[in-house]
């Protein structure tokens, strides 16, 4: 083990350890205020006994543009014609959740490993039965093709998960969006019993994630099953006017994300993830940035996103925004803009860890010591021999626009089109940063071309200004 790693695990554990003690007592959350205002709102079973504690706050969404997409919709009567579509695709799944019951890990038939029904479990996607042997063990691997028994929810919980995580984050936003609270009530059920309840919460560990029949009961690259667990985070926030989740509730929440964000970071499987230089590593980043943010340890989650500088930004992006470990899948255009979004979260995380105060040089005096807890941290227009995450946009963009996928020189085998929905969110939140009206040219010219890339929530996100 390295210094460096193990001076990060001694880090990691103390300071999670930290932020669940501050966390309780009234630490100061890093994240953006929740919408409506203030601090995150005021929470109905808020009282004198529990004066000090803190609201949630918004941890990846900007509450500035949230604002805007509901004054637009409000103002128009939810008829806004470039939001519309989105909208309606919310409403209509927020809806749905509604009268669905909340999923949970108790749900599989068949235990894990542990035998422990808690603990979470899922098989790797592209793994298949081996045509050599009798029994089919074991599994090979056959990139960008999915084996539809990966998803078979009898023994694996990936699914369920990924219904969890929807459905709090479109109630939380619809909750936002109408101040129905219909919508709140059943986002901190669908969090409570995926979280929190003793009979039904899921263990803060990913021992068991994309395991591989006759190979490995769980392996580290399972970690990115929880790539989009900070939607959940947000929700918590989008729904804090109601009081719908109580201030020991949300502390609870905040224990269970530190004991997860203190499994990753300690554990050998955590350490797996970690190291890995493509948007595995990416997302393991964005991951724990993003729990830190949560229970109020700034510190970790700056040294996260300082080093992910070099660690992922630079050591990912060529000088001519080419991501090589994502082109040489079999499907390189969705992996190139999978990793870009883990790499614009994180540059998102950087936003929040960053005081007025702080200067912006890494070469002041006043930071050169410690550039890490002292400095502005600005991914956005970062670059480092001529290596950013803007040179990557551009570079996935312009293949978009002016490249048929037969023509591109990284075309792959199980990618005969462009997925132009996944590059919604990094085009209008590369507009966000840039405002240079480039990104959402692009978007609306080339993108757009694909009806279903306006129903996109992110329309709805992080709407065009």
């Amino acid at each position: 083990m390295s210094m460096k790693w193990a001076q990060h695990l001694t880090l990691g554990a103390a300071t999670v350890a930290l932020a669940v003690a501050l966390s309780a007592c009234g630490s100061s959350n890093a994240a953006d205020p929740a919408p409506g205002g203030g601090t995150g709102g005021s929470s109905s079973s808020t009282s004198s006994s529990d004066a000090s504690f803190v609201q949630p706050t918004l941890v990846t969404l900007d509450p500035a543009y949230l604002a805007v997409t509901k004054q637009r919709l409000q103002s128009s009567n939810f008829a806004d014609a470039e939001l519309k579509p989105a909208w309606d695709t919310l409403k209509a799944a927020a809806d749905k959740a509604l009268t669905a019951t909340p999923e949970t890990v108790m749900n599989k038939k068949v235990a894990p490993p542990s035998g422990d029904m808690h603990d979470y479990i899922s098989r790797g996607p592209y793994w298949w039965p081996n045509p050599a042997t009798p029994d089919g063990k074991p599994y090979i691997r056959k990139d960008g093709q999915t084996n539809p028994d990966s998803k078979n929810p009898d023994y694996t919980d990936a699914n369920r998960k990924g219904t969890m995580i929807n459905a709090a984050q479109n109630l939380g936003l619809a909750y936002y969006f109408t101040g129905d609270a219909k919508y709140a009530k059943q986002a901190a059920e669908v969090i409570r019993t995926w979280f929190l309840k003793p009979e039904t919460r899921m263990n803060p560990n990913l021992r068991f994630g994309q395991a591989i029949i006759g190979v490995v009961d769980g392996r580290g690259t399972g970690l990115i099953d929880m790539a989009d667990m900070w939607r959940v985070i947000d929700s918590v926030a989008l729904i804090a006017p109601s009081g719908e989740l109580t201030n020991s509730e949300v502390t609870a929440l905040r224990k269970w994300y530190s004991d997860f964000a203190n499994w990753m970071v300690n554990s050998t499987t955590g350490h797996e993830e970690n190291v890995w230089h493509n948007n595995h590593g990416s997302y393991y980043d964005a991951q724990l940035a993003a729990y830190y943010l949560f229970v109020g340890d700034r510190d970790s989650a700056r040294r996260v996103i300082y080093d992910a500088q070099t660690r992922r930004v630079a050591a990912q992006i060529a000088t001519t925004g080419k991501m090589y470990m994502e082109l040489e899948r079999t499907r390189p255009f969705h992996y190139s803009a999978y990793n870009l979004i883990a790499l614009q979260l994180i540059a998102r995380y950087a936003e929040q860890v960053n005081t007025a105060d702080m200067p912006t040089a890494a070469n002041d005096d006043s930071c050169a010591a410690f550039p890490q807890y002292r400095c502005k941290i600005d991914l956005w227009n970062l670059e480092i021999d001529a290596r950013g995450i803007k040179r990557a946009i551009d570079y996935l963009s312009n293949v978009a626009a002016t490249t048929a996928p037969a023509n591109w020189e990284f075309k792959g085998t199980e990618e005969t089109s462009y997925p132009l929905n996944e590059l919604v969110p990094i085009l209008l939140q590369a507009e966000r940063a840039y405002k240079t009206g480039a990104y959402a040219t692009v978007l609306r010219n080339y993108v757009d071309t694909d009806s279903k890339t306006k129903t996109s929530l992110d329309r709805l996100l992080w709407p065009l200004q």
